[in-house]
């Protein structure tokens, strides 16, 4: 005892100590410098279920010095258990300044936490979790109310302090996202100043607005209407309401202070169609129908790379094993002369051979390759720019490093959906970028929503005659750079009905052929090849093929992301139609994709169209 290897021991173990305690104090130190002084999710404190949200925080950095590294968030199951994919975004924090940092997560569901951590050069500081709230619409059902609150906020200025009036859910203007693929979910907003906004912003709200929002424009604190300039002039007009694209511009001769409870909630409250005994139970039907199952997607993808496996053979084959097994061997050890080691001989045979048969019959393969499908919905925002949502399915055979890029189009991406676990890392914005380590056969659902740029279609409608409340007739002229292909299929819905249209090619029409069918019986169907979507109560569960399948889930995911599929009120406005293509997808909305696989899938557009004639 004492001996030279003792006194060395104990020396090692005191350096251990002293580095753990040093590096202990370190990290701690570290720590502090480093606060979230502020957490904003959404617009108003409330995210929307099936779309990509801001998740914005303020950093405080409260050291003499400067900080840089990278921010991450990854949703967290439990209390340890990470999933989906990991956000990153860089960070740099001056001395003693703050600094908002703002990701876009996607909103699969609620009761979910987000685990904040700062990786620098020196350490990883443990920022803590913070709750993500629930969704606009299953929130209003939980209070068990017949109406339900939708994203409306007051924009107020980046240094005011008083958020006045209360009449309304208030917004730092500093936290309106960049990016026009951000800003879904939003409803209304009401403004009273000309926010110090650069480009992006700008053409964030506007693009917003064009894609069917709702801007409310009050007097400024001098009694005196905005004045915008540059992309937001054309908000300038005189009247007290006009459109702008597929939205409304509405004026209030009255200031933020005036501002009443009474006018937010005629804007914000969506009433729904229901008696108060049957809030409960129907309610949260229509919540279904309202924010569409995105893993039913998923799974009509994932079946077209599934391999065809030959199952009636396999399980004949299983009948046949338990055959030769018992009673087969079974008799065959209790014949005469048949010695014990035969017995067991003839057994570990008959596993061998029924192994290496299933082993045969069960492989991978039958004309299986890597591939990418999706199906997508893009939303018209002016003549040639669109927001497509895009659910896309990556399937690989030899094991990979799969990385997605995207540059200049905005793009937000997430992965590892409905409590996977994944190892990838996702960047969004104008350079944004996906990497994750992909196992031999298997696949990987991811989400992208884009701001992509077509050619002109030259759109508009022709002639229309509407009869009462019906649509009786209807032309729509598309120019050359409409995507015709053989699989090109339309409708028009107006109303609460839904009409196909066929294409006279001679004229460049699509025209109104075929009896309508109302909205909400063409968006219930409910079964094909054993997944189902909710249907409304009282619709039947009928067994469909894929295509009308695939159809109603694209329809009403468009109408969902138009803001005209609403709680127990599936009606369009009167005063113009949606215009609905199903198309194979353009070669312009292809990713980036290394190892290269095939790109494969199909789109609806999704266009708004006024019914007024052109002179």
């Amino acid at each position: 005892m004492g001996g030279p290897g003792m006194r060395a021991l104990a020396v090692i173990a005191a350096v251990l100590i002293q580095f753990t305690c040093v590096f202990s104090r370190a990290s701690a130190q570290n720590a502090a410098s480093v606060r979230i002084v502020n957490v904003y999710w959404g617009f108003d404190g409330r995210v929307v279920e099936g779309e990509f949200q801001p998740f914005s925080l303020l950093l405080d950095n409260l050291s003499d010095e400067a900080i840089e590294g990278t921010l991450a968030i990854q949703k967290v199951s439990g209390l340890i258990r990470g999933e989906g994919a990991r956000h990153e975004v860089s960070v740099f924090l001056g001395p003693s300044s703050r600094r908002w940092v703002q990701f876009y997560p996607y909103i699969t569901g609620n009761l979910s936490s987000w685990e904040i951590r700062l990786q620098t050069e020196s350490a990883t500081l443990d920022l803590g979790q913070r709750a993500q709230p629930d969704p606009v619409w299953e929130a209003g059902v939980r209070g068990k109310s017949n109406s339900v609150r939708l994203v409306t906020v007051l924009l107020d200025p980046a240094a005011g302090l008083q958020r006045q009036p209360d009449s309304i859910r208030h917004m730092p203007e500093d936290v309106f996202p960049p990016y026009a693929t951000a800003t879904h979910g939003l409803h209304a907003l009401f403004m009273d100043h000309v926010p110090e906004w650069e480009e992006p912003r700008q053409t964030a709200l506007l693009a917003w607005l064009q894609r069917g929002g709702e801007l409310h424009l009050m007097l400024d604190r001098n009694r005196q209407r905005l004045r915008f300039s540059g992309i937001l002039s054309a908000l300038n007009e005189p009247f007290a309401e006009y459109a702008v694209g597929a939205g409304r511009v509405l004026r209030h001769e009255f200031q933020r202070n005036d501002l009443t409870e009474e006018v937010v909630n005629a804007v914000a409250i969506r009433k729904l169609d229901l008696r108060d005994d049957e809030v409960t139970v129907q309610s949260r039907q229509l919540v279904a129908l309202m924010s569409l199952s995105d893993g039913t997607l998923f799974d009509v993808l994932s079946k077209q790379v599934e391999p065809s496996h030959a199952w009636w053979l396999i399980g004949l084959c299983c009948l046949l094993y338990a055959a030769i097994m018992y009673p087969g061997c079974w008799h065959f050890a209790r014949r005469r002369g048949i010695q014990t080691g035969q017995a067991i001989a003839a057994v570990l045979l008959t596993v061998v051979v029924f192994s290496g048969l299933f082993l045969w019959l069960g492989q991978r393969g039958y004309g299986e390759s890597s591939s990418w499908r999706f199906y997508g919905v893009a939303e018209s925002e002016d003549q040639t720019h669109w927001s497509c949502l895009q659910f896309s399915e990556v399937f690989v055979t030899d094991g990979t490093d799969c990385r997605v890029e995207d540059k200049g189009r905005q793009t937000l991406i997430a992965s590892g959906l409905d409590e996977e676990s994944t190892e990838a890392v996702v960047t969004a914005g104008d350079n944004a970028s996906l990497i994750s380590r992909l196992p031999p056969f298997s696949r990987e659902p991811l989400v992208t929503r884009r701001r992509l740029e077509l050619p002109d279609w030259e759109s508009r409608v022709e002639s229309f005659l509407v009869n009462g409340q019906e649509l009786s007739q209807l032309a729509i002229r598309v120019g050359k750079r409409f995507p015709f292909g053989e699989t090109t299929k339309a409708w028009v819905a107006y109303g609460d009905r839904i009409h196909p249209l066929t294409l006279d090619e001679r004229n460049g029409q699509f025209v109104v052929s075929g009896a309508a069918r109302s909205l909400r019986e063409f968006c219930d169907v409910s079964v094909w090849g054993g997944l189902t979507i909710p249907t409304a109560t009282g619709v039947p569960v009928v067994e469909i093929e894929e295509r009308q399948f695939v159809d109603a889930l694209l329809v009403r995911r468009g109408l969902k992301n138009a803001r005209r599929f609403s709680l127990g009120d599936l009606e369009l406005p009167r005063d113009r139609v949606i215009f609905m293509v199903r198309t194979a997808m353009p070669a312009a909305f292809d990713l980036s994709v290394k190892p290269e696989v095939p790109q494969r899938g199909e789109i609806l557009f999704v266009k708004e169209l006024p019914l007024v004639l052109a002179p």
